[in-house]
């Protein structure tokens, strides 16, 4: 991830955490069964993430001056004191003042919403793959990512309502049997989640599986694919 783009994401970080009234100066809360403990928690991880990453391509990049470097230190004293708003706006001139040449692909926002702490890392790890996927022209591959993830988290909203870990009973079950399985346990999903969901199955599937003509999907399927999967995941633990 670029320089700015690294920016933008913690922007967008900040303006979550202003807009859901978190506290940054609480401890962490990964064990708690609160949920807005959790979503606090989680958010507070995301913005020490997001501050490390930058801070980590600030170390890396030679191009950069002792004034880009001094300007984000700033940044950093402002969310310290927790004047967020004031941290933004500081934002905002550096990203502006970033230089053009380092973004050279169109970028895309995409925006992990809150996912329980259990499987944060393993969808996390996914979420950002399939971002490289997208950004390099590789559909299919974002696709299987898309499945990827909404396997994990069904998997632990089964898990979180009957307490039976379905990965150790049945490793091998697919979308559509998973949403079945959530149904006969009166897991009431809204109907427009099932239609994301066998969308991104069927796309998912087609990339897969070999078939008389390749299966090449185009950028707005895979996007609408990643937006609904995000979607996905914000309605089934927001």
């Amino acid at each position: 991830m670029s320089i700015k783009n690294s920016l933008k994401e913690l922007r967008s970080v900040l303006k979550s955490i202003i807009s859901r009234e978190i506290n940054i100066s609480s401890e962490h809360f990964e064990e708690s069964f609160d949920y807005k403990k959790m979503e606090q928690g989680y958010w507070i991880k995301r913005l020490h993430q997001s501050l490390e990453k930058v801070e980590n391509l600030l170390m890396s990049e030679k191009a950069l001056n002792a004034s880009f470097v001094k300007k984000f230190k700033e940044v950093k004293k402002k969310i310290e004191k927790n004047e967020l708003e004031k941290a933004i706006k500081a934002l905002d001139e550096i990203i502006s003042a970033c230089p053009r040449s380092e973004s050279k692909k169109v970028k895309e926002e995409f925006v992990l919403p809150f996912v329980p702490y259990v499987i944060y890392d393993e969808i996390k790890t996914c979420f950002d793959e399939m971002l490289r996927c997208y950004e390099n022209n590789c559909y299919r591959s974002a696709l299987i990512l898309c499945g990827r993830i909404l396997e994990i988290a069904l998997h632990q909203k089964y898990y979180e309502v009957t307490k039976v870990n379905l990965l150790e009973k049945a490793p091998d079950i697919g979308l559509g049997r998973l949403v079945e399985r959530l149904r006969n346990k009166n897991i009431v999903l809204d109907p427009a989640i099932s239609n994301q969901i066998h969308l991104i199955n069927q796309l998912r599937i087609a990339s897969v599986h070999k078939r008389k003509e390749p299966f090449v999907p185009t950028k707005q399927q895979t996007k609408a694919a990643i937006l609904y999967t995000l979607d996905i995941l914000k309605k089934l633990f927001g």
